[in-house]
């Protein structure tokens, strides 16, 4: 498959490939401290992004600042947002919003016949709307999302559907609901088959 010609890095890589389905999560900033960041990617075993993943997305699960997502004015706009693109610069597939962040499964759509659109002109587009109506909702000024995002390319239907069964399960590993289906901010594409 080849490779869309677009690298970003931060503290993680991201490449994106033609026709590819992503795994996304975003942040709202300052929801990990630079540090904490810093002590998880040293500890990131070369050629495994799971093992970085999992302290990163359990850090966020257990930290309770910021929190603006449980605010309900903000969750549905970023959901909104989210359904706003869809079919438009992506298909989604799934997401979950969080406390302090996202989870979006996605498959970005072609901008024409040769160009996809870049993963990061697909949040950019999410992160900078919320961003602005959120601050305005909060009445605050200043940054609201993490600049930095994790991206994972999902490579069959079997990861496919680990994803999906993980963005679901992601309320109840945080301990804010009992069983996924009481999450309010959860949804998933009903077409998908898996």
């Amino acid at each position: 498959m080849k490779r869309f010609n677009e690298y970003h890095k931060r503290l993680l890589p991201h490449i994106q490939e033609y026709g590819g389905v992503y795994s996304i999560v975003f942040r709202l900033a300052w929801s990990i401290p630079v540090a904490k960041l810093k002590e998880i990617s040293i500890e990131k075993r070369p050629n495994n992004d799971t093992c970085y993943f999992t302290k990163f997305d359990n850090y966020l699960d257990t930290c309770s600042t910021p929190n603006w997502l449980l605010n309900p004015k903000i969750a549905k706009l970023v959901e909104n947002t989210i359904h706003f693109h869809d079919n438009g610069k992506y298909l989604a597939i799934a997401f979950c919003i969080m406390p302090n962040h996202v989870h979006l499964i996605l498959e970005p759509l072609f901008k024409n016949k040769e160009t996809p659109f870049a993963l990061t002109e697909v949040l950019h587009s999410i992160k900078t709307y919320t961003a602005k109506e959120g601050n305005r909702i909060l009445g605050r000024k200043g940054q609201f999302w993490s600049h930095e995002s994790y991206d994972h390319l999902i490579r069959n239907e079997k990861e496919l559907y680990n994803q999906i069964e993980y963005l679901k399960n992601n309320p109840v590993k945080a301990k804010l609901v009992a069983d996924q289906d009481d999450w309010e901010y959860t949804w998933v594409a009903e077409d998908i088959e898996l």
